[in-house]
């Protein structure tokens, strides 16, 4: 099942509550959560590797991943048909606020190597 676009959020709800909605969508979908899943036990992997894993078409995986990235929840290394891809942090915390102006959504990151001496 697709995800609703960002800009079909956006106009639901306005620029920025939906650019954070449709970035916690993006992670917290189930396609998603068995890449990250994955990712987590493997440490990295191709397309291949990451689609055959969560029993996933090639292509469908490919495009979820590639929506990660851009999102900023995995990143990638290595040339086409070499590329790895792996989590771009430790944890991932996702903050929902309700305030006077309405539902906040923060997300935070604890990047890899953060706090290491």
């Amino acid at each position: 099942m697709a995800m609703v676009s960002e800009s079909e959020l956006q106009m639901m709800l306005g620029d920025d509550l939906g650019s954070d909605v449709y970035h916690v969508q993006c992670v917290t979908d189930w396609l998603s959560i068995r890449i990250l899943d994955v990712l987590a036990r493997l440490g990295e992997g191709s397309i291949g590797d990451i689609s055959e894993a969560v029993r996933m078409d090639f292509w469908e995986t490919a495009d979820r991943l590639s929506q990660l990235e851009d999102e900023g929840i995995i990143e990638v290394r290595g040339e086409d048909g070499q590329r790895q891809w792996s989590l771009a942090w430790d944890a991932l915390h996702i903050h929902l606020g309700a305030s006077e102006d309405g539902l906040q959504i923060v997300t935070t990151a604890e990047q890899r190597g953060e706090g290491d001496d």
